[in-house]
């Protein structure tokens, strides 16, 4: 019998939940739902002798469907009650990311925890932590990397630190430093939200309702140029006791709102983007944002994954430049998803996942159109072909995710 060591809880609102900071927040209905439907996702970060927190029963078919992908699937559980007691103690306890909610949410299983857990800065909440999952983390590690002056990192490219706002006035005066367009970033947000984006001098932002609340509400906000985005990516790190480890890169795909939309599964197929250009941002970004988190020295008050999203764009001069970090998250994230997903691709082949409103009828005509004979998926032992979903399918209609392999 595997003994579970880690316990995993899928919540995507946690930004929300710290920005509420009340312990009974619930987020809207519809978010609520999406994270019911995607809950199983933390399973692609577990082993076999972990387990994973769902609300609702996962069924074996979706389990078995995981398991003949070749992924080692942990227990789907729903109370503590449901974790045999040869599987205990708990050694971690890792919700999506840390707020006054999650601790509620999961304070019956602390009696479970092994006594290391309770060594860990985030084993329980503390007032600092608000401001430290916010935007000002990722303001202060603006300013480490613009500490480091590296005449190397030739498409490295760091606008102007974002300006911080704490008042209509500010707002109203964003355009006298900032030319349009610019972005007002809010401190709690994620996922492309908390944005609003002043499209020239006659926006008058300062009049906005969703201004006004947002300010009035979470006490700042931040204001920065509005780049000519060519693609999104992101880096990811793990936080640790002694240092910060670099996991990965990831290149993923948002709608034009700005929400996540999927990832591609390696690098990204451009015509208009050399390949050569992408890797050596790559290397220039995790060298600088590695040496930048070193810096930071946030290892005493947080430990666990990082994720940093950047932007390749071209500047005035119409080149191609990397800005490294357009903001830090200190939670687990789709693209660190997408690293541990690309264990299971074949290396020589790419695909492209996304997180959409699908119907069951709609997914059975994409299943048999592109799964047929059942196993045609496999090639060499990894993922290779079609198209493979990554959580359940929805009964009627709901949010499902599914990786489309290329042909």
């Amino acid at each position: 019998m595997y003994m579970s060591q880690t316990l995993f809880f899928f919540n995507s609102t946690c930004e929300m939940a710290v920005a509420n900071s009340q312990v009974s927040y619930l987020p809207p209905a519809h978010l609520r739902q999406f994270e019911n439907s995607l809950a199983t996702m933390p399973c692609f970060f577990a082993d076999e002798k972990d387990a994973v927190l769902t609300h609702e029963p996962v069924l074996p078919e979706f389990v078995e469907h995981l398991q003949l992908l070749g992924f080692k699937i942990p227990s789907f559980i729903r109370t503590p009650e449901d974790l045999h007691p040869n599987s205990l103690p708990l050694t971690r306890l890792r919700p999506w990311g840390w707020s006054p909610a999650v601790h509620n949410l999961l304070r019956p299983y602390l009696p479970l925890c092994h006594n290391q857990w309770f060594a860990h800065p985030m084993h329980k909440w503390e007032p600092h932590h608000r401001l430290l999952l916010s935007r000002e983390t990722g303001y202060k590690l603006l300013q480490k990397i613009l500490e480091l002056e590296d005449n190397s990192l030739n498409i490295i490219e760091m606008p102007a630190l974002p300006l911080k706002l704490s008042s209509l006035l500010d707002v109203e005066q964003v355009i006298d430093t900032i030319p349009p367009p610019a972005l007002l970033k809010t401190p709690w947000s994620a996922s492309g939200r908390g944005l609003f984006k002043i499209r020239d001098a006659n926006e008058h932002a300062e009049t906005n309702v969703w201004v006004k609340s947002k300010l009035k509400q979470q006490g700042f906000m931040f204001a920065e140029p509005f780049l000519n985005k060519i693609a999104d990516l992101s880096f990811h790190f793990q936080i640790e006791p002694d240092g910060v480890r670099y996991l990965g890169y990831n290149f993923f795909e948002t709608l034009p709102s700005g929400q996540f939309s999927g990832c591609y599964t390696h690098l990204p197929y451009d015509q208009t983007i050399d390949e050569s250009l992408l890797i050596e941002a790559i290397e220039q970004g995790s060298t600088i944002l590695k040496k930048a988190l070193e810096n930071l020295m946030i290892n005493k008050y947080y430990q666990g994954p990082a994720g940093v999203d950047a932007m390749l764009f071209r500047n005035k001069n119409n080149q191609i430049k990397l800005q490294p970090c357009i903001e830090l998250n200190l939670r687990h994230s789709m693209g660190l998803l997408n690293i541990h997903l690309r264990n299971r691709i074949h290396p020589l082949k790419r695909g492209k996942w996304k997180i959409s409103i699908i119907s069951s009828e709609e997914w059975q005509q994409i299943d048999q159109k592109y799964n047929e004979p059942a196993g045609s998926n496999m090639e060499d032992g990894f993922i290779a072909k079609g198209i493979v979903a990554l959580t359940p399918p929805p009964s009627e209609k709901g949010v499902m995710a599914w990786l489309q392999m290329e042909p």
